[in-house]
């Protein structure tokens, strides 16, 4: 499993900022987990970048975890149902 802290708010310029990291882990041959302790806001953008990162790795028959989410970040998960 790839275990990947995210230290920059996931909103349009976050997101922006990730983006090859994001293509990157999108190619992975392992499942990864996506830590976000340091994610204090969470907007669509952030939210697309981490449904198309499911998506890519489900094709493939791989998952992607999300963990330590809180506050605002885990209310807009909760809401997406990307968070249990």
């Amino acid at each position: 499993m790839r275990v990947v802290e995210i230290a920059h708010d996931m909103d349009h310029a976050g997101v922006t900022a990730l983006r090859s990291r994001f293509d990157e882990l999108a190619c992975s041959t392992e499942d990864v987990r996506i830590d976000l302790s340091h994610v204090h806001f969470l907007d669509s953008a952030g939210l697309c970048e981490l449904v198309s990162l499911s998506r890519a790795l489900r094709r493939r028959s791989l998952e992607v975890s999300l963990v330590h989410a809180s506050g605002q970040p885990l209310r807009m998960l909760r809401q997406s149902l990307m968070a249990a």
